[in-house]
């Protein structure tokens, strides 16, 4: 009898933890500014940050981002804020650009893995982890 009252217990405290008991993310994702990569490992495990070391993107408030070379604008697009699967996330979607070159590779979904003011850490669903950094 006592097995049968404990497997009721823990069938109701089961019941109770569905996924829409899970907090939503956090919608301040502490995106907008200027940010470096200082790290971008690809799907392989392959260290590619040294192609982004000439560039600083612009993350403005309206949602537009702004990629530079020092001073000089090279390249337009926007980003956005959202969430999926209780994760936070930024859509990076730089305009004109091809899924080969460099700055392709970062037109993705990202999930926020970890952030402060001054370090954002994503990864895309096939592993690839990118690091901005003030």
């Amino acid at each position: 009898m006592k097995t049968i009252l404990l497997l009721c217990l823990l069938a109701i405290v089961g019941l109770g933890c569905t996924k829409n008991n899970v907090p939503p993310a956090d919608p301040d994702p502490k995106v907008p500014g200027s940010w470096k990569i200082t790290s971008l490992i690809d799907n392989n495990g392959r260290d590619r940050t040294a192609r982004y070391s000439t560039y600083t993107f612009d993350f403005m408030d309206s949602g537009e981002l702004q990629v530079k070379q020092g001073a000089t604008l090279i390249k337009k697009g926007t980003w956005s804020t959202g969430s999926s699967y209780w994760t936070t996330t930024i859509v990076i979607k730089i305009a004109n650009v091809l899924p080969e070159e460099d700055l392709g590779d970062l037109n993705e979904d990202w999930r926020i893995i970890t952030k402060t003011d001054t370090k954002v850490d994503v990864q895309n669903g096939g592993g690839k982890k990118l690091t901005f950094a003030r």
